[in-house]
């Protein structure tokens, strides 16, 4: 991303993203989140970052539910089909119908989704535990400074 400051690229490696893309609206979101609080300082970015990815993991999820419903559909309407057609084994109704390319690409597309989903709820996991981080140097950071001026020194 062209108009992204080395930082900023810092911050998203952080977070492992590698090689952010204008085409990925989940990057495009960081950089515009990390951008508008720069001067805010990094505790203001981390939570940037984590309504960031608090609407990815929403996004994923809703993606992962879509698919796995429209697999689920999908199988069960063969099922339905091989039944009809004489088929008396439920079972060999389902692996009729797993074996149908449309079926399976669905089955892709759920799996797919699913692993995003876990991607989305990692990254969440991640930047709350940076902000857990982040509170606590600035919580020693504060004692060391009390310590500091009690003591004169």
């Amino acid at each position: 991303m062209a108009d992204m400051t080395p930082a900023i690229a810092l911050q998203l490696e952080e977070v492992g993203i590698y090689a952010p893309s204008h085409l990925n609206e989940l990057d495009r979101r960081l950089v515009a989140a990390l951008d508008r609080t720069a001067i805010s300082g990094r505790g203001a970015q981390l939570v940037a970052m984590q309504w960031v990815f608090g609407w990815d993991m929403g996004r994923a999820g809703k993606e992962f539910a879509d698919a796995k419903a429209a697999y689920e559909v999908l199988t069960a309407m063969h099922e339905v089909k091989f039944r009809d057609a004489g088929e008396r084994s439920g079972e060999m109704c389902g692996k009729r119908a797993a074996a149908l390319p449309d079926v399976n690409a669905a089955n892709l597309r759920y799996r797919l989704a699913e692993q995003l989903e876990r991607l989305a709820r990692k990254r969440l996991d991640t930047i709350k535990n940076q902000i857990e981080v982040w509170r606590s140097m600035n919580a020693n950071e504060r004692e060391a400074d009390r310590v500091h001026a009690h003591v004169g020194t």
